[in-house]
């Protein structure tokens, strides 16, 4: 009898691990994205948040989103918390009136729900913040994530780099299972994803609320769906008045007879420099290469120049303009190119941005 209850406990946890599937409900979810957005002026932003070192990188990137009357911000914060002492998980709405702070986890709660109300009061009647806690163990965090994302209808959802860099440009932080929760999150949002990958203790901070000099923001378009998506989010960036947006467009070496043959999005893109205030403010620059060695030295002509980079996860399928970087590709969950502005010495912060996929699309690297 206890060698039957064993077998049967053991299939029946196969059996049901097979046939329940958390993430299904995500499929059927409606599409959100960026450039969808654009039709309705109000963007959806979900921020996650594992601790406070995230907190100043992410207001940073939201207030650089160009928060106003005419494009409003819709912002829910998740603070993560890896789940211990308790049976189950939890899902909270934050009441910070009703806080009462009793141990480290509850206050570095407070500490950043205080710090997310200064930018909703700094920004009053542009951006409408809810803040969450979610309680859960590593394994099942991303369904938490994806079930507000879908909750909140978020447009993209927002998740920190599991690296940390300190000053002097080491790597102060690694965490293996936040990588693996971002991992999860990419396959599975039920909207767009970016991966917030922030150097900005090597550069100072860097505080779009208070500075008045401009922000140097960069866009790597390779071309893609994805490419596409991060244009979008950086069109919207580009509004802001402290911000200076650079396209770069990489492209292979055509024949003499296809040199004249253009992306259909970079055409709109110029065609918006040229009709609107933004002519001032966004620059396109188009670089030529062969392989990805020749990617790679127009990224490390960056260095230097802007303090973020904004890239696609994935590209055009076999293109030659990556040809190399995907045989090291040692963070495939970032892309060759954010493989590489991840791994090496730079000093930006780094943007990678996936738009919410296809059921039926084949994504390259993945």
């Amino acid at each position: 009898m206890i060698y039957t209850m064993v077998a049967i406990t053991g299939f029946a946890t196969l059996v049901v691990h097979y046939i329940y599937d958390p993430s299904r409900r995500y499929k059927t979810y409606i599409r959100k994205t960026v450039k969808d957005s654009q039709k309705d002026f109000d963007l959806k932003i979900l921020v996650c948040i594992q601790d406070e070192e995230n907190v100043h990188p992410m207001i940073n990137l939201l207030q650089a989103t160009n928060p106003t009357n005419t494009t409003p911000l819709s912002v829910f914060v998740l603070h993560l918390m890896e789940l211990s002492g308790r049976a189950a998980s939890i899902l909270t709405k934050n009441e910070t009136t009703k806080f009462k702070p009793s141990t480290y986890k509850e206050t570095s709660t407070q500490h950043i729900s205080n710090v997310f109300n200064q930018f909703l009061l700094h920004n009053q009647g542009c951006v409408t913040l809810q803040l969450f806690t979610a309680i859960a163990p590593y394994a099942s965090m991303h369904d938490d994530i994806c079930y507000m994302a879908m909750d909140t209808k978020s447009n993209i959802l927002i998740v920190p780099f599991h690296k940390q860099w300190s000053m002097n440009g080491n790597v102060e932080a690694s965490n293996g299972s936040i990588r693996l929760v971002n991992q999860k999150v990419l396959n599975k949002a039920p909207c767009s994803t970016g991966v917030l990958i922030d150097r900005s203790q090597m550069r100072g901070k860097l505080l779009v609320i208070h500075e008045k000099c401009f922000c140097e923001t960069a866009m790597l378009f390779l071309g893609g769906a994805d490419d596409q998506e991060a244009m979008a989010y950086a069109m919207r960036i580009a509004e802001h008045p402290n911000v200076k947006l650079t396209v770069i467009w990489v492209r292979y070496m055509m024949q003499q007879k296809q040199c004249n043959i253009k992306n259909p999005y970079i055409d709109m893109m110029e065609h918006v420099r040229y009709t609107s205030n933004l002519k001032e403010k966004v620059f396109f620059k188009e670089e030529i290469v062969e392989d990805g060695a020749g990617t790679t030295q127009v990224i490390r002509r960056m260095e230097g120049r802007y303090s973020l980079v904004i890239v696609g996860r994935h590209h055009i399928a076999n293109s030659p303009c990556i040809m190399g970087l995907t045989e090291w590709c040692e963070l495939p969950e970032l892309g060759p190119v954010g493989n590489l502005l991840a791994t090496s010495d730079f000093t930006f912060s780094v943007l990678v941005v996936q738009q919410q996929p296809y059921n039926n699309e084949i994504w390259y690297c993945r």
